[in-house]
């Protein structure tokens, strides 16, 4: 393809191009801003049927359980400075910040299961802490 001169730029087939190139990529951006907006959460349902427990899963929260979540943390946020990272999570565990009930399907079986599930802050897919190893980055 040859390069573009000036009288190609005055025709409409080349504004038209250039037009249709920057609202695809327009339409690419809003969708993937969006995307980021749903935060990932990764689970290990066991299967009752056959008993696998090593498939993960992620679970996209709706936003009234991402609200729920959320309030969860800042509202304890004084609390959880004072204990460890250890401490805090045995708490959240024990506090059960949020409970989810989803149907899954079992990768081994093919069985659809409903689990019920407690969601915390350290299952959010790309969760940082100083304290822990992340999950999913180093194989064991």
């Amino acid at each position: 393809m040859c390069p573009l001169t000036i009288a190609d730029l005055y025709t409409g087939e080349v504004l038209r191009n250039l037009r249709r190139s920057f609202a695809k990529r327009r339409n690419r951006e809003k969708i993937e801003g969006e995307m980021t907006k749903m935060r990932k959460y990764r689970v290990r349902p066991s299967c009752p049927y056959c008993g696998e427990e090593h498939c993960y899963r992620n679970v996209i929260l709706s936003d009234e359980e991402q609200e729920t979540l959320d309030n969860y943390y800042i509202s304890r946020a004084e609390e959880r400075k004072r204990r460890t990272s250890i401490g805090n999570l045995l708490k959240d565990i024990e506090n059960k910040p949020l409970v989810i009930t989803r149907q899954f399907k079992c990768g081994m079986c093919q069985q659809e299961f409903e689990e019920t599930i407690v969601i915390l802050r350290e299952d959010e897919v790309g969760f940082r802490s100083p304290d822990m190893i992340p999950m999913g980055i180093y194989p064991v």
